[in-house]
């Protein structure tokens, strides 16, 4: 009867380490999940910078050609080149004959969209750059607790 209380007790005992083992490894596992979940979204964030970065450039370049277009425009009235008041505007994927003015007024219009655009992705780059290092501070401590 002794012999087999101590079976009993000896089973209880490796059946709490097996059960211990088993919340060590979901433990991990949950650490594991969370560590791969940070990696993703952080790597989701610098694709969201790096797009948005292009966006910028993209934006900077087609403001600089409108610059350029508006110094062709003055230079082209200045120097009496125009004889009737009208100029070839090109636009997304056709040629507009256009006066001047309208000319002028629209690439304007376009240059103040522009750079409002490009304000408004600054801010938001701003934004995502510091979640960016928030985030991968996280990530390194979840990693850290991990590896430990």
């Amino acid at each position: 009867m002794k012999k087999q209380q101590t079976n009993n007790n000896n089973n209880k005992s490796v059946n709490n380490k097996s059960n211990s083992g088993n919340v060590n490894n979901n433990n991990n596992n949950d650490v594991n999940k969370k560590v791969e979940e940070m990696y993703l979204e952080k790597e989701e964030l610098r694709e969201d910078i790096i797009i948005d970065k292009r966006k910028i450039l993209d934006l900077d370049q087609r403001n600089n050609l409108n610059i350029e277009a508006l110094d062709n425009i003055v230079n082209i009235k200045s120097e009496n080149k125009n004889k009737n008041g009208k100029l070839w505007i090109y636009t997304g994927d056709i040629f507009i004959q256009m006066k001047e003015n309208n000319a002028k007024e629209l690439i304007i219009k376009e240059n103040d969209a522009i750079e409002s655009e490009i304000e408004s992705l600054q801010s938001g780059l701003v934004e995502k750059q510091q979640n960016l290092k928030k985030l991968e501070m996280d990530y390194q401590l979840e990693r850290n607790k991990l590896f430990t």
